[in-house]
């Protein structure tokens, strides 16, 4: 059974269900493009505008197409929402996550990239974060936070920054209790009354003007 344009267009719509405007652009130019085309050079155009998305290496030449179509499939569904902005990270990224414990991982223009594997019995965060020339890893433990930087070609590490962190405490909540007990009314009760007047020396709201002042 040779691959048709409708099986490719099928299959893209699985890999991506979800499809920004751009990603649907790149898709219609490409089927115009192979409109023509036959099977084996579609399924090759395919296959490398798939790996090119994800950026992992280019589909094993010794496997089927259908091989190579499930496994881009696999780390597709892998990578889960890494690729929303795959476009602008490198494809050693991509690829090596997914094999990476998940307390393991990279640091791309401010995005955390966590493995997709079991995590380790370290109890501890290791993100590598790569620079031109160097490369920060940042270690977080619940307690402390420390920061290293490696220059390329070095084989050792150094030390660059050292924090405690302190436990966050939480506030007791304070439920508040309301009672919906019928409340009985009470009797209103007036204010006494009395003839005695208040002078004005006696009342704490009245002040003496200059006047009273200069009598005294």
């Amino acid at each position: 059974m040779s691959t048709t344009l409708e099986f490719i267009i099928a299959q893209f719509n699985i890999i991506y269900p979800k499809k920004s405007t751009s990603l649907k652009k790149i898709f219609e130019e490409f089927i115009e493009f192979h409109s023509e085309s036959t099977a084996e050079i579609l399924e090759a155009a395919f296959l490398l505008l798939l790996s090119t998305r994800l950026r992992v290496e280019e589909p094993d030449g010794d496997k089927s197409f259908l091989e190579n179509l499930e496994l881009l499939k696999d780390i597709k569904c892998k990578l889960g929402t890494v690729e929303a902005t795959v476009g602008s990270v490198p494809g050693f990224i991509t690829k090596n996550i997914l094999t990476m414990p998940s307390n393991r991982g990279y640091i791309w223009m401010d995005v955390k990239f966590f493995g997709k594997q079991k995590k380790t019995r370290e109890n501890n965060t290791v993100l590598f974060e790569p620079r031109k020339g160097k490369t920060f890893i940042h270690v977080r433990t619940d307690s402390i936070y420390k920061l290293y930087e490696k220059l390329k070609g070095e084989t050792t590490q150094t030390l660059i920054k050292s924090e405690i962190i302190l436990p966050v405490r939480k506030l007791p909540r304070i439920v508040e209790r309301v009672s919906y007990r019928r409340r009985q009314r009470q009797p209103v009760v007036e204010p006494e009354t009395s003839d005695e007047k208040i002078s004005e020396h006696q009342n704490p709201f009245l002040t003496l003007d200059d006047s009273d002042s200069e009598k005294e």
